[in-house]
């Protein structure tokens, strides 16, 4: 009679031998596919392939362009990212990327003291080719010797680790197979019924597979949850990108160790089939069944908690595992049935046999929820819970000495037509270049903002709903710029044609076919910067074309008209620490007068501002334009209004000496307080230090 003790050894020795399979597939795998420098090469050429990591790879490429070369680049950047996005997919370009890989290879993979690295230095060479032909006048802006890199290996740290790891990847691939055998000879040797020791093998394959195809999904969403974006390149379309390359990389490992985990189960079922539907309802209840022992029984209700909060925190995942188990069952269940049907598989005793296989089903599925559900852990990092609301006695706008002052003795920094930025996806006239959250971080506290009723067109662009306006297109197009309106005709559908979606509130200059960001999408960011930073008080300053019904539904679909604040005409102007205290921290300013909305303030009746149109620094005066001598607000419009808006140009007048002394000198002149200065190109000059420095003064 044979020990217990020899079948337990057996047993262990078939799960060992099972994950040391699913190891050796593993290693192989990194070995041959990862490891090769002509595979590795192909794998991140086929990755640059995917639409998704062109639009990243171009955007990243454009942005370096502009940086690195001529700034005023930036308007031109909707024209640039089209080109550079058809380029990544071009022939030459996939060379360049295919021998940027392979020498990137010999760094992280080969020990190899002349290893080069995944530079693509030549990137703008291949860019300025093709942008000579599609855009000559562009391409002349754009410096030949400029240099745009993706990734400069040589910056990272992690060389020597991954030449740690190839070195331990290739020694696994020899004697992890060799392991894997030796353990399963081991496990048939001691088994009493080798039959029985190679079912325990195939359903340790199988659930080893399982779990380690979990492992590997587990791995991917980390590592995406763990992507930032940036100001240029939305987290999302990041997340998309790396995403796409894991998949490059290791999508077929998974495929690969799914077959091995098919192959386990069909194995487990050749050997043991299930005899009669009386036997599968058996086997079910042997795995739900309470066990009788406390500690079974313990260990039970540990799983099921895991597997419920698994299900809370990560429905999307906790489907996902159950789709593997349950499509494991059904593998191993359907081909049991389908051999006993065939007769190929012989039948064996029911008792003990059929429990021990029970375990060892399901310590390897609590074993796959225990690390499912550690991992949702490590991924559900959720929203932050919002900083405590500071107190108006601890700053006001960044500032403890605003709290006491009005809105008008306050110098507000802001930002005109703050829609239209580079780092915002479609927008071809672009006045600035950071997107309105980032603004909000950065300290700019006035947003000029022009609502427009526009439709969706069936390209994706919003083209201008004149009708709901009451504009004539005609009209416009006579008074646009030459180079504006070629624009719109080259950059999105015709004024007169096309077939648009419902009408909705977009954010557009003048024309919604140059580029649009939806009014309550800004409306949101502007909720959700309030609300995480309850001591800021927000102005907004809206160039209306829209019914005054369609604007206040728009505020109170996004919540933001409870935080707007109505000014009285017969009262003083409040101060930020009364706006705060009584949560009524948006002020929101329009051109034309709204009816019956309170807190839609008439600007003019409030702001009186300095004239626009300046083509140079010099054509900046302090004269009276809009507004009246009694309206307390006075606003600069500081801006070189040429198109495309200059980045040099606005860039020169906004530095601190130019800003402050004209500041200064509106003040004097006009006999009052500057309270507003919007500027194109905010972040390329001092606006929020010089706000900052004159708010102190005070």
């Amino acid at each position: 009679m044979v020990r217990p003790s020899r079948n337990v050894v057996a047993l262990l020795l078939a799960v060992l031998a099972a994950v040391a399979t699913v190891g050796a597939v593993l290693a192989l795998y990194l070995r041959f596919e990862v490891g090769e420098r002509d595979a590795f090469a192909d794998r991140a050429a086929a990755a640059f392939d995917r639409p998704e990591v062109r639009q990243v790879v171009a955007r990243e490429v454009v942005v370096q362009l502009i940086d690195r070369g001529s700034t005023d680049l930036v308007a031109a950047r909707p024209v640039l990212e089209g080109v550079v996005e058809a380029l990544v997919g071009t022939p030459p370009f996939q060379r360049l990327v295919r021998a940027a890989a392979a020498q990137s290879h010999q760094l992280l993979f080969e020990r190899d003291d002349n290893s080069l690295v995944f530079d693509l230095a030549d990137v703008s060479t291949v860019v300025l080719s093709g942008m000579r032909s599609v855009s000559p006048d562009i391409a002349k802006r754009v410096p030949d010797d400029v240099d745009a890199r993706l990734v400069d290996v040589r910056e990272r740290n992690f060389a020597g680790d991954t030449l740690e790891a190839a070195d331990a990847v290739r020694r696994l691939a020899v004697w992890l197979p060799v392991l894997a055998v030796l353990l399963l000879a081991g496990a048939l040797v001691l088994a009493a019924d080798r039959r029985r020791a190679l079912t325990r093998y195939g359903l340790a394959l199988g659930m080893s597979g399982i779990v380690a195809v979990v492992a590997l999904s587990t791995g991917r969403a980390v590592l995406l949850d763990s992507i930032e974006g940036t100001d240029e390149i939305p987290r999302a379309d990041v997340q998309a990108a790396v995403g796409s390359v894991w998949d490059s990389f290791l999508g077929d490992l998974r495929s690969l160790i799914l077959i091995v985990a098919l192959v386990g189960f069909v194995l487990a079922s050749s050997i043991l089939t299930v005899a009669d539907p009386a036997a599968v309802r058996a086997r079910m209840a042997a795995l739900t069944r309470r066990p009788a022992s406390a500690p079974l029984a313990a260990l039970r209700g540990i799983a099921l908690v895991a597997l419920g909060i698994l299900v809370l925190l990560r429905p999307e995942d906790a489907l996902r595992i159950v789709a593997y188990v349950g499509g494991a069952a059904l593998v191993y269940l359907g081909s049991s049935e389908l051999l006993r049907v065939l007769g190929s598989a012989r039948r064996v005793e029911r008792a003990r046999p059929v429990r021990r296989i029970a375990a060892v089903a399901g310590v390897a599925l609590l074993t796959a929820f225990v690390a499912t559900m550690t991992a949702a852990f490590v991924l559900e990092r959720g929203e932050q819970p919002a900083a405590v609301a500071a107190s108006p006695a601890a700053g006001c706008n960044g500032m403890r000495e605003l709290c006491g002052r009005r809105v008008n003795n306050v110098l507000f920094p802001g930002t005109h037509n703050a829609m239209s930025a580079a780092d915002v996806p479609g927008w071809a006239l672009t006045n600035q270049r950071r997107s309105i959250p980032r603004q909000l971080k950065d300290g700019i506290r006035l947003f000029l903002l022009d609502p427009h009723y526009g439709r969706k067109g069936q390209s994706g662009r919003v083209l201008t709903d004149f009708a709901g306006e009451g504009r004539d297109r005609n009209k416009v197009a006579r008074e646009l710029d030459a180079p504006a309106l070629a624009a719109a005709r080259r950059l999105g559908p015709s004024l007169t044609r096309g077939k648009p979606g419902p009408r909705d509130i977009w954010l557009c200059h003048t024309l919604c076919e140059l580029g649009a960001t939806r009014f309550t999408d800004t409306l949101e960011d502007m909720r959700r910067f309030l609300a995480r930073e309850p001591q800021n008080v927000v102005v907004l300053f809206l160039e209306n074309y829209v019914t005054d019904e369609d604007m206040a539904e728009a505020f109170r679909e996004t919540g933001t008209a409870d935080m707007s604040l109505a000014l009285d005409r017969g009262e003083p102007l409040p101060t930020l620490g009364e706006m705060i205290r009584a949560d009524k921290r948006l002020l929101v300013f329009t051109e034309n007068r709204a009816e019956g909305v309170p807190w839609l303030n008439y600007g003019f009746e409030w702001v009186q501002d300095t004239p626009l149109k300046a083509e140079r620094p010099q054509d900046l005066n302090c004269r009276p334009s809009r507004g009246t001598e009694d309206s307390p607000i006075l606003m600069l419009n500081h801006w070189i209004d040429r198109f495309p808006p200059p980045l040099s140009g606005n860039r020169q007048i906004l530095r601190e000496r130019f800003l402050t002394r004209q500041i200064r000198r509106c003040e004097r002149q006009r006999q009052m307080p500057a309270s507003f200065v919007a500027a194109d190109y905010y972040d390329q000059g001092a606006l929020v230090n010089v706000a900052r420095r004159i708010n102190r003064g005070r």
